[in-house]
């Protein structure tokens, strides 16, 4: 009876050892199930339902190690529109939970050596930390407690030095694709920038990106929703409410537009004191603006358009603007670089630009009237005059401009070249030879 008792002791400790030998190997071999047969092909999916091209991904190594499980050589390339590719050198699963099947309801994460080369550069992190990941709905929302990520550096273009961005960390991340899976949102709580004593905070970020409008040219869109911004320090006496950035994009041809709103600088915070108090002396404290950057680019007619440039200030005025560059060789979609060199070979085709006062002409001619003595009224008349003089003697027509400087509402100006005249080669020109190359035409505003 014993016999049979530590015979069958001796089994179930064999048993035990062996299982508790080829426990490591089992976890590996379950973790290597899920990234290739679970997590790879549901982001290859993602990626090919938003329309951005064929994602390809790789890894060198994948073990389980104790309690974490480690990736080595991870590569994630999207080749079509946008072109881009990101690597780490290690990445690290902590507290895994992961059942008998393979599913996953959460994890920490460590990314090590992380790069990412796309058509505006490369960024690269030192480290990237994501704590309390949480997937949802088979993936399709994952939710974040904490990021942080270290050692940010930006290269871009022909730029041999990297530049450096310090580190950011947000909280309370949440990422959803769209039902059928032709875009995404992620919403963000507090994020703080920090670089070299400089810390930037946005109160709420909100990205939408997607497959865009279905247009052959606009095949990808994003946009990126910032607000209740603050910066310290360096930025005292000034508040930033929101900044949207959106854009769509294809093959051969991309929109974008950039709006900033609920920005507000005192005037005595300004770099240039003495631009300070000239506005305090026209009666502002402090500026309230608004302004925007809308452009499109379309690579088979090689042209650039500033479709609205336009700022606002409150109780100013407003200017607004848009021009047509021809001629732009760099292809904008795919290699936009960062320096500016491309310019000097373009050509401006058009240009309008409308200007609406809210008071600012009239406070600026009334306290010129006041420094030289005389009425408002007589001052205009005088200026109006000595325009004309001017005008007549160099053969340029003024237009609406007199009527503007009686009675201050909008003037708007039209420029069209009378010969193709490239951005590279008109400040060679004498002033005299840039105004004659140009029909230029002073009108009030519709």
């Amino acid at each position: 009876m014993r016999k049979k008792a530590l015979t069958a002791f001796l089994a179930v400790l064999v048993l035990a050892l062996t299982g508790l030998l080829g426990w490591p190997h089992f976890k590996t071999w379950q973790f290597r199930r899920v990234l290739d047969s679970g997590i790879f092909p549901q982001v290859q999916e993602s990626v090919r339902k938003m329309g951005w091209g064929q994602a390809r991904t790789s890894y060198r190594t994948a073990e389980a190690k104790g309690a974490d499980f480690i990736v080595t050589g991870l590569v994630l390339a999207v080749e079509g529109w946008p072109n881009f590719e990101l690597k780490a050198d290690k990445l690290t699963l902590r507290r895994l939970n992961m059942d008998w099947s393979g599913s996953v309801s959460g994890f920490d994460c460590l990314c090590e050596g992380v790069l990412w080369s796309g058509p505006f550069g490369q960024l690269a992190l030192s480290e990237m930390t994501l704590e309390g990941i949480s997937p949802m709905d088979d993936w399709r929302v994952v939710a974040i407690g904490r990021y942080l990520l270290q050692g940010i550096s930006l290269r871009g273009g022909s730029e041999e030095t990297p530049a450096g961005l310090g580190s950011l960390e947000g909280r309370a991340c949440r990422l959803r694709q769209e039902p059928g899976g032709g875009g995404f949102v992620v919403s963000q709580g507090p994020v703080m920038l920090t670089a070299d004593g400089f810390n930037l905070r946005v109160g709420q970020a909100v990205f939408t990106g997607g497959s865009g409008s279905g247009q052959a040219w606009a095949r990808s869109s994003a946009r990126l929703d910032l607000s209740d911004l603050s910066a310290s320090p360096g930025a005292r006496g000034v508040t930033l409410e929101k900044v949207s950035i959106a854009a769509t994009a294809g093959e051969t041809a991309m929109r974008a537009r950039v709006a900033i709103g609920g920005l507000v600088v005192q005037t005595q915070s300004l770099a240039y004191p003495e631009a300070g108090a000239e506005l305090e002396k026209l009666g502002y404290d402090a500026l309230k603006v608004e302004a925007a950057l809308a452009y499109r680019f379309e690579r088979e007619r090689s042209l650039l358009a500033i479709e609205e440039l336009s700022l606002e200030v409150k109780d100013a005025g407003r200017i607004k603007a848009s021009l047509e560059l021809g001629g732009v060789k760099r292809d904008l979609v795919n290699n936009p670089g960062q320096d500016l060199d491309w310019l000097k070979d373009c050509h401006l085709k058009g240009l309008r630009m409308s200007y609406h006062d809210h008071s600012l002409a009239d406070r600026i001619m009334a306290r010129l009237a006041e420094e030289r003595g005389i009425p408002l009224p007589l001052f205009k008349e005088l200026a109006i005059l000595g325009l004309e003089v001017k005008g007549r003697w160099q053969g340029i027509y003024l237009g609406a401009l007199p009527g503007f400087i009686r009675r201050p509402r909008s003037l708007c100006a039209e420029a069209r070249p009378r010969r193709e005249l490239t951005l590279g080669q008109a400040p060679r020109l004498a002033l005299e030879e840039l105004a004659n190359a140009w029909d230029v035409k002073l009108l009030s505003c519709p």
